[in-house]
């Protein structure tokens, strides 16, 4: 067996693990256990929004192999090249994930759906952005926006 191959099943393991494990205690801290004062403080906090950002990338690594079995391609075409390029977005895309969760809230599997709705279609949200068109920048000026 390929060292490299083993290599990375050990960290994909470690990383579901954990992403499995910070579900648990989520799950115990916000709907078992809910202690008043700390459900949207400390460690709750952070483990989810933690938790979010994992949600976030399991959906853009599914959009990835949704796109890649679509093409027909099978598991060995996987390349890591192109499994990262969505993560390095990823930090814009989960701006818009972590302003949902207002403060005093408390967390949420709703949000966490979110979360992977997001992931997955990141593509979306960036194809649409591009530059503004001269009619565009002419509307924003004549409304009183700038452009900038």
């Amino acid at each position: 067996m390929d060292p490299k191959a083993t290599g990375w099943r050990v960290l994909l393991a470690v990383t579901l693990l954990a992403f499995l494990a910070s579900g648990a205690y989520l799950l115990y801290h916000v709907n078992i256990a809910p202690p008043s004062d700390a459900v949207t403080s400390g460690w709750v906090r952070v483990v989810y929004v933690l938790h979010l950002a994992g949600w976030m990338l399991l959906g853009m690594t599914a959009n990835y192999l949704w796109d890649l079995f679509r093409k027909g391609k099978s598991w060995g075409d996987i390349l890591l090249r192109d499994l990262f390029i969505p993560f390095f977005v990823s930090p814009i895309v989960f701006y818009g994930i972590y302003s949902l969760w207002g403060p005093g809230t408390a967390p949420t599997f709703g949000l966490c759906l979110i979360a992977f709705q997001n992931g997955f279609f990141w593509q979306v949200v960036f194809s649409k952005a591009g530059p503004i068109s001269e009619q565009g920048a002419a509307a924003r000026k004549a409304a009183g926006r700038s452009t900038a």
